[in-house]
């Protein structure tokens, strides 16, 4: 069991490539186990690096940390909306661990995702879940999105 106030969240940095690449596939084998068969890992570690770990990432990534271990990963990037003229931020994954689920974790990526939109004066936070995600949907439905 986690204690709530254990959880950090900060912003990946290239030294930790090993461990988003495998919160990666861990991610899409949990998106396979809800029927998603188009779900194909393609991603390797160089293209991790040369996208993700330069001087203009194409998107960005938080982990969520309790002493030393890893509990999951949020993937982000900002769009731009043409009616708002502001932009906006889109979370592409959120992806907790199967053992660290119901213990607060996802609730402070969502409160960090909320204050990076915040600084970067982003109107509004999308993302969309897969309709067999139920555990998801619950999660969103609870914290009011």
């Amino acid at each position: 069991m986690l204690d709530k106030g254990s959880i950090v969240i900060r912003q990946a940095t290239q030294e930790d490539l090993d461990v988003v690449y495998n919160l990666i596939r861990e991610k899409a084998a949990f998106d396979q186990s809800l029927g998603d068969s188009q779900t194909v890992v393609l991603v390797t570690l160089d293209s991790l690096r040369g996208t993700l770990f330069n001087e203009n990432p194409y998107a960005h990534l938080l982990l969520a940390t309790s002493d030393d271990r890893i509990l999951g990963l949020a993937l982000y990037h900002f769009c731009f909306s043409s009616f708002r003229g502001q932009p906006s931020l889109w979370l592409d994954d959120l992806f907790v661990r199967e053992t660290y689920r119901n213990q607060g974790t996802g609730l402070a990526f969502m409160h960090e995702l909320a204050a990076v939109a915040h600084t970067h004066g982003c109107s509004h936070l999308s993302w969309t879940a897969h309709a067999r995600n139920t555990r998801g949907l619950v999660f969103y439905a609870r914290i009011g999105a």
